[in-house]
């Protein structure tokens, strides 16, 4: 199992777009290559072999959840899910892959074109999208928010990497939003950093910090199942539009 977990999570293997990973054919081959080694250790549908399965489904419902936030229909994937307890054995799994595959090799670039994120923002979304598919609603919410962080962060600093080291590297996502206010940063060196996305998105990270901020610290609110939704979904209509 350990090898299977550090193709997915691991880093090093990691590509510089979260979805690259998943909608790279070399993504499925690792998986059959690792059901292959299980099975040849294990009877086929032993506990390892059966964890093994459980975990590529809970990936699969990952990337059907990212496809409702681009509104990009899939009924290959929703196919999957829905007969995915239909697989009993080995060859099953191995079928399933296929299926997978060959929507890859169909779509996957398509796909790509709407979901570039930096290898930062795909570890924070990837870790959210697991926090929430587990349940774990309050983190969910802190890694989606830190995703936008570091992309406001890169944002002002390809706009002036200058003035961003002078003055606004070590800035929490509450204060880089207050540059954005109009009555902050009026100087003329601050002119174009404040330019950086479409006013429409002031009211979207005002309200993405605040959940985050009820997530991170002991304010008595709930965070629950849909405004953990909520607050992704913002983060990849954020991310991906700007």
């Amino acid at each position: 199992m350990a090898e299977g977990c550090s193709f997915i999570y691991t880093p090093e293997n990691m590509s510089k777009h979260l979805i690259h990973l998943f909608f790279h054919r070399d993504f499925i081959k690792a998986y059959e290559r690792i059901i292959v080694k299980n099975s040849k250790r294990a009877p086929e549908y032993s506990e390892p072999s059966f964890y093994f399965y459980h975990n590529f489904f809970n990936i699969v419902k990952r990337i059907q959840i990212i496809f409702e936030f681009i509104d990009y229909d899939v009924p290959e994937i929703r196919s999957l899910l829905e007969h995915s307890h239909h697989i009993k054995n080995k060859k099953d799994f191995l079928k399933a892959l296929k299926i997978l595959s060959l929507f890859l090799k169909k779509n996957g670039k398509e796909i790509n074109t709407h979901l570039k994120f930096s290898h930062e923002e795909a570890v924070r979304l990837d870790e959210s999208l697991e926090d929430f598919s587990n349940k774990c609603y309050y983190s969910s919410v802190v890694l989606a928010v830190s995703a936008i962080e570091s992309r406001l962060h890169y944002l002002i600093k390809l706009r002036n990497s200058k003035i961003y080291k002078e003055y606004f590297s070590k800035f929490t996502l509450g204060q880089i939003i207050n540059i954005f206010d109009e009555n902050n940063y009026k100087d003329e060196k601050f002119k174009k950093i404040k330019k950086i996305f479409p006013e429409k998105y002031k009211v979207l990270l005002n309200l993405c910090n605040q959940y985050r901020i009820f997530s991170a610290h002991p304010k008595q609110e709930e965070i629950t199942r849909n405004i953990a939704l909520s607050i992704l979904a913002l983060t990849f209509q954020f991310l991906t539009d700007i």
